[in-house]
């Protein structure tokens, strides 16, 4: 137990990690392995998880009650706002910001709908989504064929496209990548507003050459590599057997 006499909290653990609480100052907050987790805050309600099968908070208006698989309400969560599922995988629906993705038999059915987003997917044949101004993603056969392009507000978009292993094409303001064989042969351009870099892989990861304002790579593993940066240079020979590192240390 440690007690900070300045603050007031105090803190215990029982054959730690195992049991963890921490309290003072009208706080309270705790967990067991980090599966069981409980806080209270104040006067305000408890808040209590038991990963990942029961979520308690009750909160205005983000009221989160939520017994996996049966069904219930999760409020920020996994990177959404909000989290409707029912006998999961049945039927899941997620909202972020302005829009709403609902899942039928999660993950192979879904449909996205929004004032400005549309899009529909049975996975992994084939799946269509769009944003007006933002993104337009699609695929077919996942992972064989895919064509994602994001940024679509800005002059040059951001698109990754590909039908592997045959064929992948990165492209967007200042880059310029192909790869045959994926993801063993290609290469990379990069330049403003990049840092400036030029890569060539012969048989990526063992064989790669790339020169560029501050990296350099030449690798033909396993008999020698270097790479170097700002401050910093390593070699190896004969890898993994034997290996240099320089580090340039500012002050000395």
């Amino acid at each position: 137990r440690y007690t900070d006499t300045t603050r007031g909290d105090t803190r215990t653990h029982i054959l730690y990690p195992f049991y963890n609480r921490a309290s003072g100052n009208g706080f309270e907050r705790g967990h067991v392995l980090n599966l069981l987790r409980w806080s209270r805050v104040d006067e305000r309600p408890l808040t209590l998880e038991l990963f990942p099968f029961f979520f308690l908070k009750d909160s205005v208006p983000q009221r989160t009650l939520a017994l996996w698989p049966l069904g219930g309400t999760l409020h920020n969560r996994f990177g959404r706002d909000r989290i409707d599922f029912a006998l999961w995988p049945a039927y899941v629906r997620t909202l972020r910001d302005s829009e709403r993705r609902d899942h039928y038999l999660y993950p192979f059915i879904r449909t996205l709908s929004g004032p400005e987003s549309r899009g529909w997917g049975v996975w992994p044949l084939w799946g269509e989504f769009e944003k007006d101004g933002d993104y337009l993603h699609r695929w077919a056969l996942w992972p064989i064929y895919y064509d994602y392009t994001d940024k679509l507000d800005e002059a040059v978009p951001y698109r990754r496209m590909g039908i592997l292993p045959f064929y992948a094409r990165e492209t967007g303001e200042g880059l310029y990548s192909e790869t045959w064989g994926w993801p063993f042969f290609g290469y990379t351009r990069e330049e403003a507003p990049r840092v400036a870099y030029f890569e060539r892989r012969y048989f990526w990861p063992f064989w790669v050459q790339g020169s560029g304002d501050e990296r350099d790579v030449e690798r033909w593993l396993p008999l020698f590599a270097r790479e170097s940066g700002p401050g910093y240079t390593k070699r190896w020979w004969l890898w993994p057997l034997f290996k240099t590192e320089e580090i340039e240390m500012e002050g000395r």
